[in-house]
């Protein structure tokens, strides 16, 4: 064949390949064409830009989001049980090193005691000087006893009985004095005596009546009121001593009590472990962030302060603070997800067991928090006291909603509007459009009406709205918008639209409300790439509310 002829076969060749390489991408085309105009209509909106979010459904989930630190739902707290003898407290001398796992019985630290046995040796000498006040007092009351009983059985006696011994003899006198004056008045009848001599006998009969009556008295007051005096003397002798007696026992008492009680304090000081554990140190800290207690050696510590925990490693707990804002949403018994900083790809599952009913007492900030505590509910080893720990309470969950982002929702009044962005016959209308809202999870909000799935809503609303000051209803706002040259700036009919380019609705730049969030339907920027590209010059459409 010449060369020619190979030539003119070759040609032909290669227009064969190039027709069908025409005819491959003409069939690839109508399949294209085909999908997307005979198919589009079951497929999702594509978006076109970042500030685009297409309208799904999904699971809604809210959580609350704090930071704990990690603790011993049982924990046994050793506290400082010697009483503050100066403002400073108790100094320490030796401590056991943190995080020694330890026995009952374990000294785990040592406290100052040398004031402590100075005062004990005082009180020592204080004590026998009560006992001896006792011993007196208790002297003097038995002998008060003594002498009442002497009385009554001794001088009282004694006493009655000289009485009755003086009215014998002076009724004897008497006797023999009447019988001699009857004498002396038969023989002065007579005259053997003289008148003289009879009247000295009438005086001695006189004399001996008197000193009967006179011992006969002298009975009767000894019997009436002399006893009772004596008595009363003797028994208030013996009250007095009594009290006394009371009086110096009890202050013997306090004053032992007080040396035992010093006793106790030295005992005291050196401070056993009651049961087995990890030795954990019962540092605080205040708001600032700076150490407020510290157990160290030298360090002060006052009367019943923690000086240590043990706590159990088989029951922890997370400890959360949550502002007063979000404190009415979590309840106990709400499921909660835990990540501990020293684990974070190891989630473990809590429960919240209790929530504080009042703030935590803060000096420094007129913020109020409370305490949250999460109890973790598997059994994990290696945790420790005081980790770091991330909490996420699930307070609210509610499965398969329509969720769009907060930067989409515009509140005007008592509504909620959001722009619902259409492409029909290749234009791009944006409408608002009120809708019915529910809970929110501070990123994404539930959409209870006013939206279908597939629909695309603008992340920056405030870019397309120019809302009026007073609340108008959505559809005569949106017809109003219309006549005014589009809903908003570089809209269909706009003024940016027209014969302007690069101000078209697709490259609006975003409004004040910032970046939107990330989530479901926001496509990832490019590294270096400004949001919404170069920023346009500002189009001359209607002002943005």
């Amino acid at each position: 064949m010449s060369r020619s002829a190979r030539s003119a076969v070759v040609a032909r060749t290669r227009r064969g390949i190039s027709w069908l390489w025409v005819l491959v991408v003409l069939v690839l085309a109508g399949g294209g064409t085909w999908y997307f105009f005979l198919r589009g209509e079951e497929k999702v909106p594509e978006v076109q830009s970042e500030f685009e979010y297409v309208v799904r459904r999904s699971d809604f989930i809210h959580e609350v989001t704090e930071l704990g630190e990690l603790r011993s739902s049982q924990n046994v707290e050793i506290r400082c049980e010697v009483e503050s003898r100066g403002g400073q407290g108790v100094a320490i001398l030796e401590l056991i090193p943190e995080g020694t796992y330890v026995q009952p019985g374990t000294v785990l630290a040592k406290l100052d005691s040398s004031a402590l046995e100075e005062e004990y040796q005082q009180q020592q000498i204080v004590v026998s000087a009560s006992e001896a006040r006792v011993t007196q007092a208790r002297n003097e009351y038995e002998t008060a006893l003594i002498a009442k009983q002497e009385y009554l059985e001794g001088t009282y006696k004694q006493e009655e009985q000289q009485i009755r011994s003086e009215i014998l003899v002076a009724e004897e006198n008497l006797r023999r004095a009447e019988e001699y004056l009857k004498y002396s008045q038969r023989l002065a009848a007579r005259g053997y005596i003289t008148p003289a001599q009879l009247e000295a006998d009438r005086f001695a009969v006189e004399k001996a009546r008197t000193e009967l009556e006179t011992a006969r008295v002298k009975l009767f007051v000894l019997q009436n009121y002399t006893k009772a005096k004596m008595l009363k003397q003797l028994e208030a002798e013996i009250q007095s001593a009594q009290a006394r007696l009371k009086s110096e026992t009890r202050t013997y008492q306090l004053d032992l009590e007080r040396l035992k009680h010093i006793e106790q304090q030295i005992k005291n000081c050196t401070i056993v472990a009651p049961t087995a554990g990890e030795v954990v140190y019962a540092n605080d800290r205040n708001p600032r962030g700076s150490e407020e207690v510290a157990i160290i050696e030298g360090a002060f510590v006052r009367e019943r302060q923690v000086m240590f925990h043990l706590p159990d490693p088989k029951n922890m707990e997370v400890r959360a603070r949550i502002n007063e804002t979000r404190i009415a949403l979590v309840r106990e018994g709400m499921p909660a997800t835990i990540r501990l900083d020293a684990r974070r790809n190891r989630p473990l599952r809590g429960t919240v067991s209790r929530v504080e009913r009042y703030p935590i007492p803060n000096r420094w900030s007129s913020i109020k928090n409370y305490y949250c505590y999460v109890k973790i509910e598997e059994t994990v080893p290696g945790l420790r006291p005081g980790m770091s720990a991330e909490v996420r309470i699930r307070v609210r969950e509610e499965p398969d909603v329509l969720q769009i982002p907060l930067y989409a929702v515009v509140a005007h009044g008592k509504k909620h509007l959001c722009v619902v962005k259409t492409t029909k016959g290749g234009r791009v209308t944006y409408t608002p459009r009120e809708i019915e809202l529910g809970p929110n999870n501070e990123r994404f909000v539930i959409v209870r009406s006013g939206l279908k799935e597939g629909e695309v809503v603008m992340l920056n609303p405030r870019q397309y709205l120019d809302l009026p000051k007073t609340v108008e209803d959505p559809k005569q706002y949106a017809q109003k918008r219309r006549g005014r040259g589009g809903p908003g700036r570089g809209g269909p009919g706009g003024k940016a639209s027209r014969g302007r380019p690069g101000h078209g609705p697709e490259q609006a730049r975003p409004g004040a409300g910032g970046r939107p969030p990330a989530g479901p339907g926001r496509p990832k920027r490019p590294a270096g790439q400004r949001p919404g590209g170069p920023r346009p010059k500002r189009p001359a459409g209607p002002s943005a509310g």
